[in-house]
């Protein structure tokens, strides 16, 4: 059964933390980009077959998670609806959106 009321929800505060969380990305990103540049420096210290083999992990970890996400919801069949807290939804709340973020975590330091 869904929530009827927001403040019942099963995140009442997560549009608080994901504007917290776009502060604080907006915030490393500009002080590693102008100032820091931590990740320039460190990118260039791991050898590119462990950057590429890592990048190659990513993305099939991340093909799993959309894969199996696309199986659990568009392969059952359901008389009503449910939240889904099982599979790859017990690890992540949007598993298809992870599955093709992830190797985006590793693509820049392959530039």
């Amino acid at each position: 059964m869904l929530p009827e009321r927001y403040e019942e929800s099963e995140a009442p505060y997560a549009d608080t933390a994901q504007a917290l969380f776009a502060v604080f990305f907006l915030s490393v990103w500009t002080a590693d980009s102008f100032w820091l540049r931590w990740t320039t420096h460190l990118s260039w210290q791991v050898p590119g077959v462990v950057r590429a083999t890592l990048f190659l992990l990513l993305a099939l970890v991340g093909g799993y998670f959309s894969w199996k996400a696309h199986e659990q919801i568009f392969g059952v069949t359901r008389d009503e609806p449910e939240l889904v807290d099982y599979g790859v939804f017990r690890l992540s709340r949007h598993p298809m959106y992870l599955g093709s973020d992830l190797p985006f975590l590793q693509l820049p330091s392959l530039l």
